[in-house]
């Protein structure tokens, strides 16, 4: 595995190199393109005003919890769309986010060229949407419409050319890392291109005004939602300390919770579950041991008394609210899918979550098995281990955990 994971990288480093080149191309070329269409009376305070609302946008980066760093500049491109000629309006887009990336390296950590790259890109997103603007005979329909389109194709192609850089960097799947960023930042996107909408709606009795009381209007948005990604991520940082916790009685267990959390949720997301599931699948599988903490170093918490220390952390669990759907799954680990408890019943979804996230744990702990006895488990093998300890858990979830093992082992 890491013999093909160290020979991953230099083709990794030449397709990202590719797609900067690519980027960098196609901003020019869309600059150049805009040259060539007819051009109107420039407005020198309206592309200042272009300028500082990118600026602000381009400073206020969100930093999604796995780390990435997102400029969602919406409503600067909203900005540029309606009020400034194609050729302009890109390059005063460049020049706000550079300026205001620039500004912010010093939290975001960010080489200057990357910088530059990320510029260009939103650039290359902002001339789809002027030339869609040209395609379209604009002043016959209504100016809602004419700038909602627009803003929608400028937020689909710099979405979408976030998710393929992202894909590249990671050397990810697009599909993983579009439903990843999408269900992340969704949100605020739409939140960006309704003020973008607005704002060319009130331009015409607002006048230059509109620009700086949407940009402080954006700006607003852009740090609520910064200061819940920030507890978000606490929250996980949290959940990930917890998950260490509960493996410093067992010797060897180094690392167990977070294997079984990534494969639990590769599981999951093969079984078609959606993002909250997702996002509860895998703070249960990162603390699915939590109740064991009482339990001798010596004891094999894998196959003993798993209804007793998994009910153990469901009562833990659910004395946090947010952590509720993830109790549930870890209460649903034990033998025959008994899930009464008090006064009522668990459902599918915590049934299902159950069954994954214990052969997620029989598939790591017969993993450790096998190495330690210097052998490479087989998907066979891995089957068949699972059916032994957990004969009520789902042929298809045994399958489907086979293949998530496949995969990820050989990432």
């Amino acid at each position: 595995m890491t013999q093909q994971s160290c020979g991953n990288i230099a083709p990794n480093v030449a397709r990202s190199r590719l797609w900067e080149v690519a980027v960098l191309a196609a901003a020019i070329g869309s600059i150049i393109a805009a040259f060539n269409t007819a051009q109107t009376e420039l407005n020198p305070s309206l592309l200042l005003a272009v300028i500082a609302a990118s600026m602000v946008m381009g400073a206020l980066g969100l930093r999604l919890p796995r780390g990435d760093v997102v400029r969602v500049d919406a409503l600067a491109a909203s900005a540029a769309l309606a009020l400034l000629p194609a050729q302009v309006g890109m390059v005063a887009l460049f020049l706000g986010l550079l300026v205001g990336m620039i500004f912010a390296r010093h939290m975001t950590r960010s080489s200057l060229w990357s910088v530059i790259v990320d510029a260009n890109r939103h650039v290359v997103s902002l001339g789809a949407a002027y030339a869609l603007q040209s395609a379209l005979s604009v002043d016959s329909m209504p100016l809602v419409l004419s700038a909602g389109l627009a803003i929608s194709v400028y937020v689909a192609v710099e979405l979408g050319s976030l998710v393929v850089q992202a894909a590249l960097s990671a050397d990810s799947s697009l599909i993983l890392e579009g439903s990843s960023m999408i269900r992340s930042v969704w949100q605020i996107y739409l939140g960006q291109a309704c003020l973008g909408v607005a704002l060319a709606v009130v331009y015409p009795a607002m006048g230059g005004w509109a620009i700086p009381v949407m940009t402080v209007l954006g700006a607003i948005l852009l740090n609520g939602f910064a200061m819940y990604l920030r507890v978000k991520t606490a929250y996980q940082e949290t959940i990930g300390a917890l998950a260490k916790v509960s493996e410093l009685h067992m010797a060897g267990r180094t690392g167990h919770a977070q294997e079984v959390a990534n494969m639990s949720v590769a599981v999951g997301r093969r079984l078609g579950l959606g993002a909250r599931k997702l996002e509860a699948l895998n703070y249960a599988a990162l603390l699915h041991e939590i109740g064991s903490l009482d339990r001798d170093a010596g004891a094999s918490i894998a196959h003993d008394g798993v209804a007793e220390w998994a009910h153990k952390g469901a009562e833990i669990l659910q004395a946090v609210p947010f952590l509720a759907s993830a109790a549930a799954i870890v209460d649903c680990q034990q033998l025959g899918l008994d899930a009464e408890r008090g006064s009522g019943s668990y459902g599918h979804d915590a049934l299902l979550g159950g069954a994954i996230v214990r052969a997620c744990c029989l598939a790591d702990e017969a993993r450790r098995a096998d190495s330690n006895a210097g052998r490479q488990l087989s998907a066979v093998n891995l089957m068949a281990a699972i059916e032994d300890e957990g004969r009520w858990i789902p042929q298809e979830v045994i399958r489907v955990t086979a293949d998530a093992f496949e995969s990820l082992d050989t990432a």
